[in-house]
């Protein structure tokens, strides 16, 4: 779909349905963008091993914001 391909600048939530992990983390990285990642997951492991294989330049557990101390900006 053409949301999932360009970026969008609006309040668009696309969602796209998975049957493993590994299938969520190729459609993520299924794109020119990716500036940042939410992984919501109760899983530390999990979210450690998505974060490794998510290209992305941010990724954030169970959280909506990046304005936190550990970022570089």
């Amino acid at each position: 779909m053409k949301v999932w391909k360009e970026e969008v600048f609006g309040p668009i939530l696309p969602i796209v349905v998975f049957d493993t992990i590994q299938e969520a983390i190729e459609l993520a990285n299924d794109t020119e963008y990716g500036l940042g990642a939410y992984v919501f997951t109760e899983d530390r492991e999990l979210f450690e091993k998505i974060a490794r294989e998510i290209h992305t330049g941010m990724v954030q557990m169970n959280n909506l914001n990046y304005c936190i101390p550990e970022n570089p900006f």
